[in-house]
């Protein structure tokens, strides 16, 4: 797998923060392949958090040591268990649940969708951009 520049990685992540505060989104969980690809440089079982402001927080539920070779994103955290997701996105998001979160809702099953909906952000607005890219953002 190629490394991507830090840079470029960087680069992407601001501009999704730009289009995140744009929309009034808190933050964004990005889950899918290609878009953890694209925002982290290494793609495995993994869960970005994209805050509209401050740092990324990378949660890895199997590789950890792998994610910090292949990405810049820091910190890469160990994701025990789902249930530690919703307090990993709030404090991603300065230690308050988000309102409206950003899900890749275009290629997220059903089953996952309420998964996250019902039970781990009932009181969160789920939210999709037609596209996540520097390009179209």
């Amino acid at each position: 797998m190629l490394n991507v520049p830090a840079s470029e990685i960087a680069h992407r992540i601001v501009n999704f923060q730009s289009l995140l505060a744009r929309e009034g989104v808190d933050a964004a969980i990005i889950r899918q392949n290609a878009d953890l690809y694209y925002f982290t440089g290494t793609v495995q079982d993994a869960h970005l958090i994209v805050p509209a402001s401050g740092q990324p927080l990378f949660l890895v539920r199997r590789d950890v040591q792998r994610a910090e070779q292949q990405s810049p994103i820091r910190p890469v955290v160990a994701l025990q268990t789902m249930k530690d997701l919703p307090p990993a996105v709030a404090q991603a998001c300065g230690d308050r649940p988000p309102q409206r979160l950003g899900m890749e809702l275009d290629v997220l099953p059903a089953n996952a969708f309420f998964f996250y909906d019902e039970k781990l952000f009932p009181n969160s607005r789920l939210w999709i951009s037609v596209c996540w890219c520097a390009r179209c953002a």
